[in-house]
């Protein structure tokens, strides 16, 4: 995940801060492909949101593995967006319901003028 994300802070000014817990017994468990795939995409949609038209200073990804669900939480400090505005949030509300639905996860995203919070909860 800090590898994943690292690349695209090198040269920016915005802080990132993560935190990944993975619960004991799971170091080794194998995540399903698909759900791997798509949480990584969603991550990255997020990220890449916050970086491109949040006007963060700081994002915050959270990562929990646990033996029967994975949880991912991506929150910055930005302007945020109408999100009953499809418009507001262009492609990215899209492509976020889809890659949850995909998986048949949990998708939660909250936005107002404190920042954007995006929140993806899956079962493993």
């Amino acid at each position: 995940m800090r590898d994943l994300l690292g690349r695209q802070f090198e040269e920016l000014s915005i802080a990132l801060r993560t935190d990944l817990e993975v619960e004991a017994g799971m170091e080794q468990h194998n995540i399903p492909p698909d759900v791997k795939r798509n949480v990584v995409l969603i991550l990255k949609e997020a990220v890449s949101n916050a970086l491109k038209h949040g006007a963060a200073k700081t994002i915050t990804v959270r990562m929990h593995v646990g033996m029967t669900e994975l949880t991912l939480q991506v929150e910055d400090d930005g302007k945020g967006f109408d999100t009953s505005n499809a418009r507001a949030g262009g492609n990215v509300l899209i492509n976020l319901r889809r890659r949850a639905e995909a998986i048949g996860s949990e998708l939660t995203l909250e936005s107002d003028g404190t920042g954007t919070r995006v929140a993806v909860r899956c079962g493993l």
